[in-house]
């Protein structure tokens, strides 16, 4: 399943990641709507995920000149590339691949009134192809280990652990929730795996910036992200 994008203003802010003003639930719902559209275009595109200050409710106002962009995550598949004994023409092939993605999302975001007023909407692709997000997996794993192992010394695993944050945004992916089951699993069988989902979840965390200003005008700081595997599970899929 899909995370459906339902609005949480009015509720309790220590309950929710997600704060979406109504406008900003409009676009990203007529957006998720196009997806059959454009994978019919470029079959490789699996999905899109929000993150920024429209999923949270801090953008700026829409009648502004200096209205906030829009931060779209574009997941594509580049499994079904052809084989190549040349590594060149495979990476020629994605980086072609890539720029399609990028003109037809831009497109599509025009057409929904998002990129107005002169500003760019901030889009980034993510490939979610199956070997990739394993491999970033076990590395993350590794690193995290070593970096228990000096005692924190070990930086090297927070570069793995960036290289999965995008599958933890708030995603229309079914590719996604594959990705993230393949998370939970790997971190299960390791005797240590909810420790090293506490230090991946602190990091994303910082990433995502979670804070909102309040009605009072007190700023108000995200701390309620799950602490376990177990949790995390029953958190990050829809039931």
């Amino acid at each position: 399943m899909t995370e459906d994008f339902k609005s949480t203003r009015g509720q309790r802010l220590n309950e929710f990641r997600f704060a979406p003003t109504d406008y900003s639930l409009q676009k990203m719902q007529e957006l998720k709507r196009a997806l059959p559209d454009l994978r019919s275009e470029i079959p490789e595109v699996r999905g899109f995920a929000f993150y920024g200050s429209r999923v949270h409710g801090r953008e700026r106002p829409e009648n502004g000149a200096d209205r906030s962009d829009v931060d779209v995550c574009v997941f594509y598949d580049s499994s079904d590339i052809a084989d190549s004994r040349k590594k060149v023409a495979v990476v020629e092939r994605i980086v072609e691949l890539e720029g399609r993605i990028r003109r037809a999302v831009h497109k599509r975001l025009e057409a929904i009134d998002l990129p107005a007023h002169g500003y760019e909407p901030q889009v980034a692709l993510f490939d979610i192809n199956r070997e990739q997000i394993n491999f970033f997996i076990q590395q993350f794993i590794q690193e995290v280990k070593k970096n228990i192992e000096t005692n924190g010394d070990n930086l090297p695993f927070q570069i793995w652990a960036k290289r999965l944050f995008p599958i933890f945004l708030l995603s229309t992916s079914r590719a996604v929730y594959e990705a993230r089951d393949s998370f939970f699993t790997a971190l299960e069988k390791e005797p240590q795996g909810d420790v090293y989902w506490d230090l991946f979840i602190g990091l994303f965390e910082k990433f995502e910036r979670h804070k909102v200003v309040d009605k009072d005008g007190k700023t108000v700081i995200f701390k309620h992200w799950p602490r376990t595997t177990k949790e995390a599970r029953e958190y990050f899929f829809v039931k």
